[in-house]
This record gives structure tokens, C-alpha cells and sequence, in this order.
């Protein structure tokens, strides 16, 4: 069997809604495309929360050059940044024999888990997106 890659991706909004979200800040929506090209979606929208946190306690005056830099550099968590904001999404790659492998173990240590039953129904649906 040829190794597949499966992307799973969990993350807080819809393309649509991210995209507003950074037209609004002042993005182009040539610059929102180039942005959700070369960055994974968690990328984006923990940067986003960073920068909407440091454009509402005035300390950037730039938010999308600030955002861009961020992004590129990937800048930790700021000073202060409240931990309720941190990240609350992920992104993982596996192939299909690993992506098998971590389902029976999974299911062997935890099997009436609500969460990795949810994961897996979604996994499976939507042929390794979520």
C-alpha cells in the first residue's frame, strides 16, 4: 500500500470568517490570499490573537506589518499575553500507517473517550481534515 499523507487540521474559525477578520485589520484580500498560502491556519490565528491582544493594549500601532513580521518570524507570546488567548488549535501529519498505528493505541488505552471518538469520526469523514 502507497503511504498517504493525512493532514488534520482543528482549528477555531471557518476560512471565510478568517479571511474578514483579516481584511479588517487591513490586509488586501491579494495579501489574505498569500497569507493563507504560505501559513498553516493555527499559524494565522495565533498570530492574530497576538496581534488583536497588542493592537487593544496600544502597543502596536501597525497591526498587519506587525502580524506579517510575527508570522515570518514566528514570534513567541508577548509579555503579559493572557493565557486564556494562548493557542487552541493544531496541526499534525501522519502517514497512513502511523495515522493506524496511533488509532489502536488510542483506542486500547482510552476507548469510551468522548473526544478521540469525536476526532476519529471527523478523521474519517472528512477523509483526514478536521
Amino acid at each position: 500500500m502507497q503511504p498517504t499523507n493525512k493532514q488534520v487540521e482543528i482549528a477555531p474559525a471557518e476560512h471565510d470568517a478568517l479571511d474578514e477578520v483579516l481584511m479588517s485589520l487591513g490586509f488586501s484580500p491579494t495579501t489574505v490570499e498569500r497569507i493563507r498560502a504560505s501559513y498553516a491556519t493555527d499559524h494565522i490565528h495565533r498570530h492574530l490573537r497576538q496581534t488583536l491582544w497588542l493592537v487593544s493594549v496600544g502597543k502596536v500601532a501597525n497591526p498587519t506589518g506587525w502580524m506579517i513580521a510575527s508570522m515570518r518570524e514566528n514570534f513567541s507570546e508577548p509579555f503579559g499575553y493572557p493565557a486564556e488567548l494562548a493557542a487552541r488549535s493544531m496541526t499534525i501529519q501522519l502517514d497512513e500507517s502511523t495515522f493506524a498505528e496511533v488509532e489502536k493505541i488510542v483506542g486500547e488505552k482510552e476507548p469510551r473517550n468522548a473526544v478521540i471518538t469525536e476526532f476519529r469520526r471527523r478523521m474519517l469523514a472528512s477523509g483526514g481534515r478536521v
